[in-house]
């Protein structure tokens, strides 16, 4: 996806990632989230395209060091089965500081657009998302879904997407159904020491 489409579609990312040390999982050249974040950032990829980016897969990467933030988008979808993205929940939760944050992005079940790539083997929705990261020990912070609006394309260039939050299932299956919920994100919460999960 080309750059700059990418930063409007998820402007709503980086105050997570300001002056945090991230680890981008499926980061391939890193153009995407690495420039918004902190010092000793870095992504890891299956085919890395750019120096800081570190040769690993998803499901069994071995980093040795912490992280405050590990994001996961449009990876998940990619894996070969709900197990695979269960590991990857996995290793970003080992790699993750106390209290740290997971931001997993994909596209939503729902939307014909989760179908659109050959190498997309799961669909997800912001439930089996939430389900999933619960699985692994992280608390929920946070769900939403972009959604694409009927509007002409000099609006979504202007104003970029629509962050709608997600607190009813009915609304968001409508919308997706009617090809307007484009994506889901999620946002969890590693319990630290002192934190209930």
């Amino acid at each position: 996806m080309e750059a700059n489409k990418w930063h409007r579609n998820f402007d709503d990312l980086k105050p997570y990632l300001k002056d945090k040390k991230v680890l981008d999982v499926g980061a391939a050249a890193g153009s995407n989230i690495l420039p918004f974040c902190g010092k000793g950032s870095k992504g890891l990829d299956r085919k890395p395209g750019a120096p800081n980016i570190i040769k690993g897969d998803a499901t069994s990467f071995e980093l040795g060091e912490k992280f405050d933030v590990v994001t996961m988008c449009s990876i998940i979808e990619h894996l070969p089965s709900k197990e695979h993205v269960r590991s990857a929940f996995r290793q970003a939760h080992k790699h993750l500081r106390d209290d740290g944050l997971i931001i997993v992005q994909c596209p939503h079940a729902f939307d014909t657009g989760a179908w659109y790539e050959f190498e997309h083997e799961l669909a997800l929705t912001h439930h089996s998302v939430m389900q999933g990261l619960e699985s692994v020990g992280f608390r929920i912070e946070g769900a939403w879904t972009h959604l694409r609006l009927p509007f002409d394309q000099a609006y979504v260039q202007r104003f970029g997407v629509v962050k709608l939050p997600i607190s009813s299932d009915y609304i968001v299956k409508l919308l997706a159904t009617a090809n307007m919920a484009r994506d889901v994100v999620v946002v969890g919460r590693k319990a630290g020491k002192g934190t209930r999960k």
